[in-house]
């Protein structure tokens, strides 16, 4: 399973998602688009917006795409990485 945050300079919410995987010991990829204009580029395909963050979680073929990290997408992303350090696959 990979994971990749898109993250912008003054998002609070793209340090907030950076801190919680950090502290929840989460191997990820961490893209900061105001410095990087390949990955401004990525996220935009991903999601025709310049908005962050976005975290993409690839896994088995199948790529899943949340845009902000609201309560439920929070939430979406913990059951995630729980299922995965299960699965031993984080």
């Amino acid at each position: 399973m990979n994971i990749i945050i898109y993250t912008g300079r003054v998002c609070p919410f793209s340090q907030q998602v950076v801190d919680d995987m950090k502290s929840q010991n989460v191997d990820f990829i961490h893209k900061k688009v105001d410095e990087d204009p390949e990955a401004l580029l990525e996220m935009y395909k991903l999601t025709k917006k310049i908005a962050t963050p976005v975290i993409t979680i690839e896994k088995d073929d199948q790529k899943y795409t949340l845009l902000g990290y609201t309560q439920e997408n929070k939430k979406t992303l913990q059951k995630i990485v729980e299922l995965a350090k299960q699965s031993k696959q984080l």
